[in-house]
């Protein structure tokens, strides 16, 4: 088992046998390197001492006497938010009780209680529990029960070689059941005219002839952080990176392909951050017009070359700028929603899918279940036409079971816990899910096929990696994939 972070709930640490009990396992667990926390209701136990002299932190909640319950209640509610444990434990009566109370507000932590004797005590926490936890899920969160009745297409988001694939298109769609890429270094913002469409003839075969194998959705992506992107009030460098989107929907269009992935994770510069240092001399209200103006723009500059252009946008900006405990840098899409909004504004055929990263390393039903909901709930709130969002839209949930450095192929969970997160990331999202390939973990060249691809100077990705080794279950990955291109054959 993986390290874990572990949050033991009690009400105080006096001499007992369910409070030595506590002690002795929570010494245990932090020897076994887990991270172990121990918060109590009253402080000044004498067992607190033990758990100090292990490493083990005492957490005092501070309740003063019986009535005192609110300030107490929102304390506990502050250190769970603020802890974030993968497991929350109870111990007697009362912390357990506690637990169930929180489990709605924390649906991603595991509770556990620490029962001492089954009596009438514990047969109401059972009831309490299906009351307050069990029923509320079903309404609130829908039902976590992994359905097979929705097949959405499985897309894999990689720099994997254009050739190369062109080459190996029955492998990925017959044997692996891949139906599109996310192909990246294809055509960039800055990229010119002339450089666009070098590319032109290999992604018509792919699209044409990966057609036959189920491979027919394909996205050339295009992400605006790679270089530091013009201000957003600088008309006249615009002007240049919105024709060079019309050039790309061009292309698209021309080749065959689906559509375009837009990343606008902020990797050179902030891009959506009202207080980054390029923006601090700017108006906010300002900034956010004009952030909004150019989402509307660059959808124009598409749909206006390619009407029937799908579109993805990724990450999901708002989900981190709105609920701020769920990511590294929330501030990073302070205003990415205006410019979705703006891209919505022009209200294209295909709308738009927000592809979610949030549930990258995510296997559990139950969490991806609420990340998901979460997305969608967050979206709703804050698009400027909700009834767009509903018709049109939709959330594709990411996965990264590979790949755990651009030099390192090996599985990042086993295949077990990826069928896990496949399944119900398949029955959650209704158009595409998609598989984050870091490096070339899901595939290997042989080394005359690296000479082949770079031959006469010709620039592959991380071509040192390439014929690197995969992970040795990869057939077992495989086959998770290959169950949804059955599914959607209806076999």
């Amino acid at each position: 088992m993986s390290n874990k972070k572990i949050l033991f709930l009690t009400r105080s640490l006096n001499y007992g046998g369910a409070e030595r009990q506590l002690v002795a396992l929570a010494k245990g667990l932090h020897e076994r390197r887990h991270k172990v926390e121990v918060a109590v209701f009253y402080h000044g136990g004498p067992l607190e001492r033990d758990l100090q002299e292990a490493g083990v932190p005492v957490i005092s909640l501070g309740k003063r006497k019986r009535w005192d319950v609110f300030p107490f209640l929102w304390r506990l509610i502050c250190l769970v938010y603020r802890e974030k444990p993968d497991i929350l434990h109870g111990y007697l009566f009362e912390a357990n009780l506690l637990t169930i109370l929180l489990k709605p507000m924390f649906p991603r932590v595991r509770m556990i209680w620490g029962v001492r004797e089954f009596g009438l005590k514990i047969f109401s926490l059972f009831i309490l529990c299906f009351f307050i936890c069990i029923i509320p899920r079903q309404f609130l969160l829908g039902s976590p029960k992994q359905s097979q009745t929705n097949s959405p297409k499985v897309l894999l988001f990689s720099a994997i070689d254009t050739d190369y694939l062109a080459d190996t298109l029955s492998d990925w769609g017959e044997n692996i059941g891949i139906n599109g890429f996310m192909l990246a270094y294809v055509a960039d913002w800055w990229t010119p005219k002339k450089q666009i469409f070098k590319d032109i003839e290999v992604l018509t075969k792919i699209n044409k002839e990966g057609a036959a194998y189920g491979i027919d959705s394909n996205f050339i992506k295009v992400a605006i952080g790679y270089r530091e992107l013009p201000n957003w009030t600088d008309d006249k460098a615009w002007a240049v990176v919105l024709n060079n989107f019309r050039n790309i929907a061009d292309l698209i269009k021309q080749s065959g392909t689906k559509g375009i992935a837009l990343d606008t994770e902020p990797y050179k510069a902030s891009l959506f951050d009202t207080k980054a240092e390029r923006f601090k001399s700017m108006n906010r209200d300002i900034l956010k017009a004009k952030i909004y103006q150019r989402g509307k723009e660059i959808m124009q500059s598409l749909t206006g070359v390619f009407p029937d252009i799908e579109v993805i946008i990724l990450p999901e900006g708002a989900f981190y700028w709105f609920n701020p405990g769920e990511g590294t840098m929330p501030y990073a899409y302070e205003l990415w929603i205006d410019f979705f909004n703006g891209m919505a504004s022009v209200k294209n055929n295909k709308g738009i899918v927000v592809a979610g990263e949030c549930t990258y390393s995510n296997t559990r039903v139950d969490s991806i279940t609420w990340l998901y909901n979460t997305i969608n709930k967050t979206m709703k709130q804050h698009v400027e036409d909700p009834v767009f969002w509903k018709e049109r839209c939709s959330v594709a949930l990411g996965m990264w079971p590979l790949g755990k450095s651009y030099s390192d192929k090996s599985a990042r969970y086993s295949p077990v816990k990826f069928k896990e997160q496949f399944l119900q990331t398949t029955a959650l999202s209704p158009k595409y899910v998609w598989i984050y390939a870091c490096g070339a973990p899901w595939w290997q060249m042989k080394k005359a096929e690296v000479k082949k691809y770079t031959a006469n100077g010709r620039w592959i990705w991380e071509k040192k990696n390439q014929a690197l080794p995969m992970d040795p279950a990869i057939k077992e990955y495989y086959a998770v994939v290959k169950q949804n291109k059955i599914r959607l054959n209806g076999k």
